[in-house]
């Protein structure tokens, strides 16, 4: 009976112990990137049903604030009612900021209307 209070006291010390070191690590362990990275995307943008945008990127990066970043360039097709391409854009790279719901096209942006 009096081994208990002893293994007790250890218990509660070594319990105590290990909840300060995770407690530690979880504090240093912080990640900067992208809570997202997706390879070779596709996508179309459609409004009653009919396609009006098709975006095509090498890489796209979605970060914590759901902005997204295309950081190997952007390939931009619009269509027009008759769902024909009327213009394509090309860039270095692309950005999409949701507080703004706003695309931007830096580097070497060029823009093609064929309409």
């Amino acid at each position: 009976m009096k081994t208990y209070p002893f293994l007790l006291i250890l218990l509660c010390f070594v319990t105590a112990c290990n909840h300060e070191e995770n407690s530690k690590v979880l504090e240093k362990e912080t990640f900067d990137g992208p809570s997202i990275e997706m390879d070779d995307i596709i996508l179309k943008f459609t409004d009653s049903t009919k396609i009006k945008i098709r975006l095509i990127a090498k890489k796209q990066l979605i970060l914590d604030n759901n902005d997204k970043e295309f950081p190997e360039g952007v390939y931009i097709e619009f269509f027009d009612d008759k769902e024909e391409i009327s213009s394509k854009l090309f860039a270095d790279r692309g950005f999409y900021n949701k507080k703004k719901n706003e695309y931007k096209a830096t580097g070497n942006a060029i823009l093609k209307n064929f309409q």
